[in-house]
């Protein structure tokens, strides 16, 4: 979405640096969250955060600890006790609660007829290595992605509900879901996967600001933001314009970069140090240790 050569370092080469602190952070809390809204006995909410952080160590870690982690999630089941909550959780024919629900709805598709100049192992799943490119007549595009929670409040309406942790919760925080792509994405697929309308986001904001002499440095907001359902066309509409020029690029061969991200929100790209060396020596420093292979996916 940002940078196009980022993208297939990413997306192509399947190459990441390793996880920041605050990810691995917001990770565990999900995790601990996760455990809780199952009724799942309060020792797993805790035995998870600690797993998620042994699974995936950050680079380095100042404030956002395991402990941390225990200590705001023990403040926030103090706040929204699970039987006191606004909303039901929804479930699923099986009786399988809307619990971090994982999801692949379609989109669209695009005709390719072309040959991809990548090596067929990158571009097709179980593809041959020594396979130079692959020729692709139809790509279908599928929208994944996995949702926290889905609940129905009060008054009937059914929302995604989405646990963000933040160490800044102010008026820039909140503007971003005004529009976010990734909200009114998992709109569309709820709306899809239940066959009924979905009205919008359920901000479940859990705040973890670096400790002070004067406070632990919690808090916790919720909010919702509706969406309306031309603004959930626009949206598919845009995310196709977007599937779209990668695939071009990716028929091209090339993705050229963008040098604005290269210092962002947070911090400097994490691909910055491969794009300073000369072109025929990047594909050595993405092989390096200093990346490893992409193994997430919203479906496991």
């Amino acid at each position: 979405n940002t940078c196009p050569r980022s993208a297939e370092y990413y997306l192509v080469n399947r190459r990441e640096a390793p996880t920041s602190e605050a990810l691995v952070f917001g990770g565990a809390v999900h995790k601990g969250l996760e455990h809780y809204y199952l009724h799942e006995d309060l020792e797993s909410v805790f035995t998870s955060i600690y797993d998620h952080f042994a699974k995936n160590p950050p680079a380095s870690i100042t404030y956002r600890t395991p402990e941390r982690a225990v200590e705001l999630l023990e403040l926030y089941m103090s706040r929204y006790p699970r039987e006191q909550e606004p909303f039901k959780i929804l479930v699923d024919k099986d009786s399988k609660p809307f619990v971090e629900v994982p999801f692949r709805v379609p989109m669209g598709m695009k005709k390719v007829r072309n040959a991809i100049p990548y090596p067929e192992a990158l571009i097709v799943e179980d593809g041959d290595p020594d396979k130079p490119s692959v020729y692709v007549n139809t790509l279908h595009f599928m929208w994944t992605g996995k949702i926290d929670m889905v609940v129905q409040d009060q008054s009937d309406k059914i929302w995604i509900l989405d646990h963000k942790t933040t160490s800044i919760a102010g008026p820039t925080f909140y503007d971003q879901f005004i529009l976010a792509q990734q909200m009114m994405g998992y709109t569309y697929a709820t709306s899809y996967m239940l066959e009924h309308p979905c009205a919008g986001l359920f901000l479940n904001a859990l705040v973890c600001r670096k400790p002070t002499k004067t406070g632990k440095g919690f808090e916790f907001h919720r909010q919702k933001f509706p969406y309306h359902q031309d603004h959930i066309n626009e949206w598919k509409r845009d995310v196709l314009a977007i599937a779209n020029d990668f695939v071009n690029h990716l028929v091209a061969g090339y993705f050229p970069k963008v040098t604005a991200w290269c210092m962002g929100k947070y911090g400097k790209c994490k691909y910055h140090e491969t794009c300073m060396l000369q072109p025929d020596q990047r594909m050595m420093m993405l092989q390096s240790s200093n990346y490893s292979p992409v193994t997430w996916s919203p479906l496991d």
